[in-house]
């Protein structure tokens, strides 16, 4: 008998110390918004992550009702698990980084955290807080089919509004933690319960287009850390090559002020028919690690005007240049060697008398920094999955409401076709309850 009891009881203290055993759960807004939501329901975030039981499946579906938003911190301790992940409104799958706490928001109307782990213990624990918009803070931008209006980040919801549609191109923030970025979001229509359509994450790496004629922008406090340009929106007609009196261009790597080998970048800008501007340009930033070159020629009338190739042992002038043409090239070519990129401000003008330094929307040197490169490791953390991202059904008798009628604090079980791992515990406890019977 006594055998029998300390193996049950060895049994118990096992199943506690492999960690938790989740279920799929659909979670709907606090009672009071003050509160936030944490899991597992007994942890803070004053506390060490909750360790998991390993070799286990389940997730959670986050509802987020019309008019509010969701922040959500995440606390994860594992050995580089990446089969913790969170999935966005719009179907993209983001993997949750080790030791990362910026928060992540998530809008209207749900958002998925996946745990699929295997043989290897882990911690991990989240706490979810929803919150409303504020309300009559609102900005309005008309595009009018020619010009880019830059923007940066404010405590403003921001509606743009093309002739046709709507592009958004985001921009790298220099030393600026790329995290930062995604407390933003993009939405279709101009207002927040319009569709999901990304973060400045995600614009930074491609442009976003709005399927009407009207965008929306929202980006969650970010002008308390930053105060430059973080995006532009122009008119998805408007010739992003064409060049006219005033008009100011940052030109910069795809993955600028970061090491990568994804940094060869070649850009022309042309004038209109038989029309030529003063082309005047900044290099602001310049890694030229290795035999990396960047090319600037401005050419008139089929002629170069100006040409140069700036590198390690050739740096640009720490002033602006003005060159009358008709077309300029920029072209910055790492040939394989990891660099954090480049920059070139340009401003075309019908005079020479400003430059692209007094023109810059953002307060930035005039003098050129040269950077040498040092190697890191640049780790993917986004995906975007082939489809939308589809969730189980509930159970009998659960509600699906997740509009404005959703109601608040409640906790729901479902089944999915994809099973949670055993619940060691449970199986332990049915032990001990035939045990007893059988007594």
């Amino acid at each position: 008998m006594v055998s029998i009891l300390f193996f049950l009881a060895t049994l118990v203290a096992s199943a506690f110390a492999d960690g938790y055993t989740c279920a799929n759960i659909m979670r709907n807004p606090t009672q009071n918004l003050s509160e936030p939501y944490y899991y597992p329901e007994t942890w803070r975030e004053n506390m060490e992550p909750t360790k998991y039981a390993p070799n286990q499946i389940c997730n959670w579906q986050i509802n987020v009702p019309e008019g509010l938003y969701a922040t959500v911190i995440f606390y994860k301790k594992t050995d580089s698990e990446s089969g913790i992940k969170c999935t966005y409104p719009n179907g993209e799958q983001v993997y949750i980084e080790d030791n990362d706490q910026n928060p992540y928001k998530f809008t209207y109307p749900r958002f998925q955290i996946d745990l699929q782990v295997g043989d290897k213990q882990g911690e991990f624990s989240f706490k979810v807080v929803w919150s409303e918009y504020p309300d009559g803070r609102s900005m309005y931008i008309g595009l009018d089919g020619v010009h880019s209006i830059a923007s940066v980040p404010t405590s403003y919801y921001t509606t743009v509004t093309a002739v046709n549609q709507v592009m958004l191109v985001g921009f790298s923030v220099p030393d600026v933690p790329l995290a930062l970025l995604r407390q933003s979001a993009i939405y279709e229509g101009g207002y927040t319960n319009g569709t999901y359509l990304g973060n400045l994450v995600n614009a930074r790496s491609g442009q976003i287009y709005s399927t009407s004629n009207k965008l929306g922008v929202y980006t969650f406090g970010l002008e308390k850390f930053i105060n430059q340009t973080v995006f532009m929106v122009l008119d998805s007609r408007a010739k992003w090559n064409s060049v006219f009196d005033g008009r100011y261009i940052i030109v910069r790597s795809f993955d600028f002020n970061r090491q990568s080998y994804a940094q060869d970048t070649t850009e022309t800008f042309v004038t209109d028919p038989n029309n030529q501007m003063y082309f005047k340009f900044n290099v602001k930033y310049l890694d030229t690690n290795g035999p990396t070159t960047l090319d600037v020629n401005v050419y008139k009338n089929g002629v170069a005007v100006f040409t140069a190739t700036y590198t390690a042992t050739n740096p640009p002038l720490p002033f602006p240049n003005g060159i009358l043409g008709d077309k300029m090239e920029v072209n910055y070519q790492t040939y394989g060697n990891y660099t954090q990129g480049f920059q070139v401000d340009i401003l075309t003008t019908k005079n020479g008398d400003a430059s692209p330094s007094s023109q810059s929307p953002v307060s930035t040197p005039s003098t050129v920094t040269m950077s040498p490169s040092t190697l890191t490791t640049k780790i993917i953390t986004s995906t975007k999955s082939d489809s939308p991202t589809t969730f189980p059904t509930l159970a009998p008798g659960a509600s699906t409401t997740i509009g404005t009628g959703a109601t608040r604090g409640t906790t729901q079980r479902y089944e999915s076709t994809t099973k949670s791992g055993i619940n060691k515990f449970s199986l332990t406890t049915l032990a001990i309850v035939g045990f007893v019977m059988l007594v």
